[in-house]
């Protein structure tokens, strides 16, 4: 609960099974004071501690994650949210179509009542009208409570994820749909009862058949969905496998391959995101990192900050490809506001730094790099270019403390360890720059 919001919801529908029937005599004599149970009272506080700890405000989300949520059209938004529900309720019947992440496009917006895919929100509908009515109206059959319970939790565990009552991060989510899956098994069971009750003794026998096949080809599909799961390689090929037209998980399978050093695969991959979602900022500054074409790297980078001004990635990258093409008044300017909209960047106040160290303006890139070691503690990286600044400057022995620290937050950083070895050589102590030299 303290991690997904839907932990909460199998408080209401315990609470929801426990409470009498709306409609049954004894839900009438009882006073509201006796309705309110312990477990209603748990519901609120632990509610209330949720809302606490997530400082009262909800999360922010961007087009990318809920694409309905933000369609300027009341029944484009009405239509697919509703068909969504359709599509959740297909996956606990038939998970054929699985993927790891279903957004950008996954699932295109419903904007017309003639559409095809209504059908299947008018069918969930009559379905779901005909179970509510069975709990409200059949208390005295036999299995109506089985009805009662299978539906509250196949129910209330999913209404964090409908968007009923706040915009949710994404568009269909399969996690959200593991507690509901207990309501839908319960229904399913219940309904299988019932037939083999009416088919009599050979019908007992199809029905326990029909039982055993769907039990086991639900069991070679999770086998098989898990296999999708043992590598980071695997799971963004399957997505870009199931969703072709998802440009999410294209993006993120050409991030793999960007680490993989697998260039041209990823510029393929990275390409496919921009003809799937143009508006993809991220997308477009990666694409500029692989190129080797610099006028085009610098479109690419540009392009990425009419879309997303405040990208620091993308405004860190300008600003060194600007330095390296000897505009240095422009990359000052550039690498300046890539700090503003991401104080915490180090690799950019070591870039800046290094810009006006070499314009001698040495007060001004201590100020620089002493403020990125204040905003980022945890970065090596930044420790060593400073050590490497401040023997530039003439400070020797301060460099070798900030080389040291360096080390001491990654033990394995063999530049520091080098720079080490070359700043004790310079100093005539040899056994000590050997020491690194070997290390």
């Amino acid at each position: 609960m303290l991690v997904k919001e839907t932990g909460v919801t199998v408080f209401g529908a315990l609470c929801g099974v426990r409470s009498p029937n709306p409609m049954s005599e004894r839900f009438r004599r009882v006073g509201l004071a006796h309705r309110v149970t312990p477990e209603d009272s748990l519901v609120i506080v632990v509610l209330g501690f949720r809302v606490y700890i997530m400082g009262g405000s909800m999360p922010l989300f961007s087009e990318q994650d809920n694409p309905a949520s933000f369609s300027p059209h009341l029944l484009s938004r009405f239509l697919t949210f509703s068909y969504l529900l359709a599509f959740n309720a297909c996956l606990l019947l038939g998970p054929l179509t699985l993927c790891y992440d279903w957004q950008v496009g996954s699932i295109p917006l419903v904007h017309s009542i003639l559409d095809i895919r209504n059908m299947s929100t008018f069918l969930l509908s009559a379905v779901l009208l005909s179970l509510v009515l069975r709990c409200l109206t059949g208390s005295k059959r036999t299995g109506h409570r089985e009805v009662t319970v299978g539906l509250l939790f196949l129910i209330f565990p999913f209404i964090p994820a409908s968007n009923l009552f706040f915009r949710v991060g994404f568009v269909v989510a399969e996690r959200v749909l593991y507690m509901p899956s207990m309501g839908f098994c319960i229904l399913c069971v219940h309904g299988l009862k019932r037939l083999s009750a009416r088919a009599g003794p050979g019908g007992s026998s199809a029905t326990t058949f029909s039982f055993l096949l769907l039990l086991v080809l639900f069991s070679c599909k999770s086998v098989s969905q898990s296999e999708c799961w043992r590598s980071r390689e695997s799971l963004f090929r399957s997505g870009v496998q199931t969703l072709p037209h998802n440009a999410k998980v294209h993006y993120n399978y050409a991030n793999f391959l960007k680490d993989q050093n697998r260039k041209e695969e990823a510029i393929k991959h990275y390409k496919t995101v921009l003809r799937l979602y143009p508006q993809h900022p991220s997308a477009l500054n990666n694409l500029g990192t692989l190129t080797t074409n610099v006028t085009a790297a610098e479109e690419y980078y540009r392009n990425a900050l009419e879309i997303s001004p405040h990208h620091s990635r993308a405004l860190f990258n300008l600003g060194n490809l600007l330095r390296t093409r000897g505009r240095n008044e422009e990359a000052e300017v550039i690498l300046k506001e890539s700090l503003l909209h991401g104080p915490y960047f180090a690799d950019a106040y070591s870039s800046l730094g290094s810009l006006l160290a070499d314009q001698k303006r040495y007060e001004e890139a201590e100020e620089v790099y002493l403020a990125g070691i204040k905003n980022c503690p945890e970065s090596s990286d930044l420790q060593n270019n400073y050590g490497v600044f401040l023997v530039d400057v003439g400070a020797p022995q301060k460099a070798i403390s900030h080389y040291l620290l360096a080390l001491q937050l990654r033990p394995n950083h063999h530049v520091a360890m080098l720079n080490l070895g070359r700043l004790y050589r310079s100093l005539n102590q040899n056994s000590e720059a050997e020491m690194w030299y070997k290390k």
